[in-house]
This record gives structure tokens, sequence and C-alpha cells, in this order.
């Protein structure tokens, strides 16, 4: 039972839509932030997560500092 944590989470989300990294964070963030919280060097506060995700068509999801692996696969569903 593995877990990914909230950059990982953004990260593989982002990379099944295959979006870049410039094409989320604009508006939101700059695309350094975008990458330091992908690589778990930085964690994105409520609204920052909020509103990439929505980008990414995941509305409603939760803010946790990590999911479990099978809870994602759930989620890609």
């Amino acid at each position: 039972m593995g877990l990914y944590y909230i950059g990982e989470v953004i990260k593989r989300t982002r990379e099944s839509l295959g979006m870049t990294q410039e094409e989320l964070s604009e508006g939101i963030c700059t695309t350094e932030t975008l990458s330091r919280i992908e690589t778990g060097k930085r964690t994105p506060n409520r609204a920052n997560f909020k509103a990439l995700m929505e980008r990414m068509g995941r509305c409603g999801e939760k803010y946790f500092p990590h999911i479990r692996v099978e809870s994602y696969k759930k989620m890609e569903q």
C-alpha cells in the first residue's frame, strides 16, 4: 500500500492530460513554483491546489498532503 504525495498527484494528473507545466501554472503560480510542488520541495496552499486541480478538471478534490495509490487510481477513473 503506497502513497502519492500532493506534488506527485498534481504531476501525474497533469501528465495524463498532456498538459505542460506552463499551461497548468498560467495565472495561478510560476512554472518554477509548480516544478517545486511537483518535486516535493514545496507544498501548495489550499487556494493554489484548488485552482490547479480545477484547471485539470478535478473539481472538489480534497486537500491532503498525500493520497493512497488505490484512492488515486479510483480518482483517475
